[in-house]
């Protein structure tokens, strides 16, 4: 199947967009789960701020309840309802560990029986912290912000804000094929472009294409009129100087073969009526016709020689060919073609050949 330059411009175009738009898939999805977990942690440091200054003075007094607490963050935070809060979970934990708050519930147990050993940690610094950490196959976010005394900045609690970061995936999720269809509307945006661009860049190289095609044939006078102002139109403009060249070529050659005709057709008529005339007994001298007749041909074997030797001039690779043979056959082959010429000059040639 023949793959044009249009469709080499639009494939190469078509797979670097692909790949592009891997490239943002993949950087999209990192980058939104750190923004979001940044923004989440964010939230829940500053709820967990919150809940710090709203029980300062009564944990120093160890006279808040889990009502009163809850009553407090209702009413000072309001519940807020961003993405980093969603779903999330707290707690109150003493200075020596101890877990104030929730009390006596499921979910108190749950707090200290699972998620105070992987924290526990963190709880020896007096200043604010983050952790992630895994429990039952999910991950968890939690932020740890120190409760200190109204006199002192002594450490005499923390509060524990945690939340799963599934939450915040499932966000990256539904975010996705928003991303997705954006960026396939994008790709077949660039798609279009490229095949407008793709088309403009093969029309001269078809133009181009056509040209040669008719240089082919002979044809020397048409014109591959190119305006590019690039490498193409150069291109061009050597193309059509090289069918100056060649039709001035073809007329020499055809001067050449008008002239060798001429040249070839003369010496032929005289051989033609000399021979002609001695068969019919025109002649009374027929030494002079067989002189004539000689001469003539030598001048025809003259001719000959020089075209071939034209001819060889114009294949140079040709003109000369190397290969190993036997000195002593060049040697009788050369004695053979040339010994007419010797016995009419009364000449005696004696071969000394020494092994070959």
């Amino acid at each position: 199947m023949k793959i044009t330059i249009t469709k080499r411009i639009v494939l190469s175009n078509l797979l670097i967009i692909l790949i592009t738009l891997i490239c943002v898939a993949a950087i999209f999805n990192i980058t939104a789960k750190g923004f979001l977990e940044a923004q989440a942690r964010k939230g829940l440091l500053k709820d967990a701020h919150s809940i710090s200054e709203l029980i300062e003075g009564d944990i120093n007094h160890n006279e808040f309840t889990e009502k009163k607490i809850r009553q407090l963050i209702k009413d000072r935070i309001a519940l807020r309802t961003s993405l980093a809060t969603i779903e999330s979970k707290y707690a109150i934990v003493g200075r020596e560990g101890k877990v104030l708050l929730p009390r006596n519930n499921q979910e108190a147990e749950y707090f200290k029986a699972k998620i105070l050993p992987l924290i526990g940690h963190k709880l020896v610094n007096a200043k604010q912290s983050s952790i992630k950490f895994t429990l039952d196959k999910t991950v968890y976010m939690a932020v740890l912000m120190p409760v200190t005394g109204e006199i002192r900045p002594v450490v005499k609690g923390w509060v524990v804000l945690y939340t799963p970061v599934a939450p915040v995936h499932r966000i990256v999720g539904a975010l996705f094929p928003v991303l997705l269809v954006s960026l396939l509307f994008t790709g077949l945006a660039a798609v279009l472009i490229g095949v407008f661009f793709a088309r403009s860049i093969a029309k001269p190289v078809i133009i181009l294409k056509n040209r040669a095609e008719k240089l082919a044939k002979r044809d020397f006078d048409s014109k591959a009129f190119v305006n590019t102002g690039d490498e193409l139109e150069e291109l061009a403009v050597t193309i059509d100087k090289m069918a100056v060249e060649l039709k001035e070529y073809d007329s020499a050659q055809r001067n050449f073969l008008q002239n060798a005709s001429h040249e070839l057709k003369t010496p032929l008529m005289s051989i033609q009526g000399y021979a002609e005339g001695l068969r019919d007994g025109v002649f009374e001298d027929k030494d002079k016709a067989l002189k004539i007749i000689s001469e003539e041909s030598s001048r025809l074997k003259g001719i000959v020689d020089d075209i071939i030797f034209l001819s060889k001039l114009e294949t140079m690779e040709d003109f000369n060919k190397y290969a190993e043979e036997s000195l002593n056959d060049i040697i009788g082959i050369s004695v053979e073609k040339v010994n007419s010429l010797a016995v009419l000059n009364s000449i005696s040639i004696k071969q000394v050949l020494s092994e070959d």
